[in-house]
């Protein structure tokens, strides 16, 4: 009897031991609502250990201007530099983000079709008090539009705050606040 019991509960074990979604406070699904958008936690990729400063790379694929790509050989960061993603204190993707968000997600598609994809939403230091919950909501806003408009399985997503605490400028001048209301967009690929 001992043995039976011993049995069933390795076979619980060994069948929870599968891709499980989880809830992770650095990586965070489409939204509440939507379970079918709920991301999956990554278990290669270390988040917290990708250098936003890494080597600059080119990618031939991007079609758009003034997007960068960094690299240390297990990720590949795109970043929009100088083209502004929100205005202040806001979610909202304007116009020129646009194209350059459709030019990465096409490049996305053909290099990276089954990539792990990271969203860190950024934010400078004069922007909302809650500069952790504004910046998911611009990853989440970037991971929306990248799932919708730019075809990518929202599997393959997650979304992670950085707030004010990585800046790509110094916070001193509004050149370089602009410059930090942006999202990084972090792919590491498949094996």
């Amino acid at each position: 009897m001992v043995v039976i019991i011993l049995i069933a509960l390795g076979a619980m074990v060994f069948k929870q031991c599968g891709t499980v979604q989880e809830e992770h406070p650095s990586i965070a699904g489409n939204s509440a609502s939507s379970e079918k958008h709920k991301a999956i936690a990554a278990t290669g990729p270390d988040w917290d250990k990708v250098n936003f400063n890494a080597t600059p790379t080119s990618d031939t694929l991007l079609k758009a201007t003034e997007i960068y790509t960094r690299s240390d050989g297990n990720y590949t960061i795109y970043s929009l530099g100088e083209n502004l993603l929100f205005a202040q204190n806001s979610t909202q993707i304007i116009e020129n983000g646009k194209e350059k968000l459709k030019s990465i997600a096409e490049a996305l598609n053909k290099k990276f079709p089954t990539s792990t994809i990271g969203i860190f939403g950024n934010t400078d230091t004069a922007e909302s008090e809650d500069a952790k919950k504004l910046g998911m909501l611009r990853a989440n806003v970037v991971k929306e539009w990248l799932a919708k408009q730019g075809k990518i399985d929202a599997n393959q997503l997650s979304v992670r705050s950085l707030g004010h605490n990585q800046p790509v400028a110094s916070n001193e001048t509004t050149e370089g606040r602009q410059l930090n209301r942006n999202v990084a967009i972090v792919v590491f690929p498949k094996n």
